[in-house]
């Protein structure tokens, strides 16, 4: 019985904690990250024929909810149900972007270049296709080959890609160090600035409550130091004693 009742108490604890960390819905069920609102940064990278490319220009689509400032990072910041969840893919970002892209198992086609298939020539080796998926870019220091359909390659918090033409039997490189860079940074800058929120209606808060140190009702209320009375009612009873006075002289 007791075991059932610690199972319980683990239980909704969990529950709780996960809901207020955005991870479940109204209904309890987990929801598909990224969801609508949540910020996330990738690295992006292209390699031909083991040369990188320079970055991907700065997108000049802006009604989508990812984009690129040009610096090697894409922002995935779901704007709606269908760039949500499983459908934060690289292809999603693809069709987004411009000038076109068009990355699949046995071709590829990047801004400056022509397409290439595989089997065209890197140098005098025939080339493929290729992408290399770094999980997380400061935890997996290795990554792994991607070897399902590009457009569906889903995006995850941190991650690196590099997409690439290269010869049979090289991999393609690492995203530079810059880029890495531009990441950290990009990370640094949305936590902070959610961080920021909190303490800003906080101070506002703190600040509308000052108003008890403005209520000095108290020390304005000095009327009775101006209720003078007993010194105009001295005044009359002197001037009714003269009158008085006088009217018995006058009697006299």
């Amino acid at each position: 019985m007791a075991i059932i009742v610690i199972l319980g108490v683990l239980l909704v604890l969990y529950s709780r904690y996960e809901f207020q960390n955005g991870q479940l819905n109204a209904k309890g069920n987990t929801k598909a990250q990224p969801a609508v609102g949540t910020t996330w940064h990738v690295g992006l990278a292209v390699d031909i024929c083991g040369s990188l490319q320079p970055n991907l220009a700065a997108s000049t689509n802006a009604t989508g909810g990812f984009t690129t400032a040009g610096n090697g990072v894409i922002t995935i910041k779901p704007k709606n149900a269908s760039e949500a969840g499983a459908n934060a893919t690289l292809g999603k970002f693809i069709s987004e972007y411009s000038p076109p892209i068009s990355i699949t198992s046995t071709s590829l086609t990047v801004p400056g270049h022509s397409e290439y298939v595989n089997g065209d020539k890197c140098g005098t080796k025939p080339g493929k296709v290729q992408i290399k998926v770094w999980n997380d870019y400061l935890s997996d220091t290795t990554g792994h080959i991607y070897a399902g359909t590009p457009s569906a390659l889903r995006f995850a918090k941190d991650q690196l890609i590099t997409v690439g033409f290269v010869a049979n039997g090289q991999t393609v490189a690492k995203p530079s160090s810059s880029v890495l860079t531009a990441l950290a940074n990009a990370d640094q800058v949305s936590t902070s600035s959610s961080s920021t929120t909190a303490p800003t209606s906080a101070s506002s808060s703190t600040a509308s409550t000052v108003a008890p140190a403005t209520t000095v009702a108290p020390a304005t209320t000095a009327a009775p130091t101006t209720t003078a009375a007993p010194p105009t009612t001295a005044a009359n009873k002197t001037t009714s004693t003269t009158a008085a006075k006088t009217t018995t002289t006058k009697a006299k």
